[in-house]
């Protein structure tokens, strides 16, 4: 079974679960998280419902783009 990311990715996708953008900010994506930002805001705007579909989107995003905490560990641990 494949192992969890860590505190890091657990942290991006509440954060963007709670505003979309900005769980890609905390990861340092900037371009994305303000693109996630901006389609999120114009969709609130016109219509919620799919404002919510890019705030999934944007979770799953932040959790995939995660560095892999666990790799790191392992690797700082073999020097």
């Amino acid at each position: 079974m494949k192992h969890l990311k860590g505190k890091k990715a657990v942290i991006a996708t509440v954060l963007s679960l709670l505003l979309p953008g900005i769980g890609q900010m905390y990861l340092k994506k900037f371009i994305s998280g303000i693109l996630f930002f901006i389609i999120y805001i114009a969709l609130f705007t016109t219509v919620y419902a799919p404002s919510i579909f890019v705030a999934g989107i944007a979770a799953v995003h932040a959790y995939a783009y995660a560095p892999d905490e666990n790799k790191a560990e392992k690797n700082s641990s073999v020097q």
